[in-house]
Order: C-alpha cells, then sequence, then structure tokens
C-alpha cells in the first residue's frame, strides 16, 4: 500500500461508512449548522489516509475532495483529519528531539 500512488489505493479501497453518535445536524439559533457527528475511522480507511498521507502532507483541494467522495465524508473532515496528522507528525519529532537531547548530555 505504501509505495502506491494514492488514487489508486483510494479506488481499490472499498467504500467506506460514517457512523455517528448523534444525527442532529440542524442548525441552531444563529443560523449555522452544528458541528457534524464524530467520524469513527475504521482501519481501512485510516490505512487510505496515511497512504496518502505518506504521499503528500499537503493535500490539494481537488484530492481532498476526492478522498470525502471515496470515504464517504466531507472534504472538510479530511481537511481537518490532515492538520490534526501533520500536528501529530511535529508533536512526534518534537518528543524524539528533547528525548535525545537529554539522553545525550547525561
Amino acid at each position: 500500500v505504501a509505495d502506491l500512488p494514492f488514487d489508486i489505493v483510494v479506488r481499490t479501497m472499498p467504500m467506506f461508512c460514517m457512523s455517528a453518535q448523534d444525527d442532529s445536524a440542524s442548525p441552531d439559533s444563529s443560523g449555522r449548522s452544528r458541528a457534524s457527528p464524530r467520524w469513527h475511522i475504521d482501519a481501512q480507511a485510516l490505512a487510505v489516509l496515511e497512504a496518502v498521507f505518506r504521499l503528500q502532507q499537503f493535500p490539494n483541494v481537488e484530492t481532498r475532495k476526492q478522498l470525502g467522495r471515496d470515504l464517504n465524508v466531507s472534504s472538510r473532515q479530511i481537511q481537518v483529519w490532515f492538520q490534526n496528522r501533520r500536528q501529530r507528525e511535529r508533536k512526534h519529532r518534537s518528543d524524539s528531539s528533547v528525548s535525545g537531547h537529554t539522553a545525550s548530555t547525561q
């Protein structure tokens, strides 16, 4: 999976569904929609997203739209997943550099 281009990875994976804890996405008093239900990412969808992330940490709009269609979620959910994944990557690098620095100074 890691060596395949993301469009091939996405097209070969079966369709995924979003499970919701609450179906209430109706507008609130200000007219804006409330946050959509949480997206529970299954292992196959996660594998697709991780494979794409390894190839491209900043996917363009079209890539996000395609992933959203293929994974049956909004492109905004894809965008947020990539933002969160990049942040986890930065935190992991930061934690490992701090622990490496501490080990080398003792």
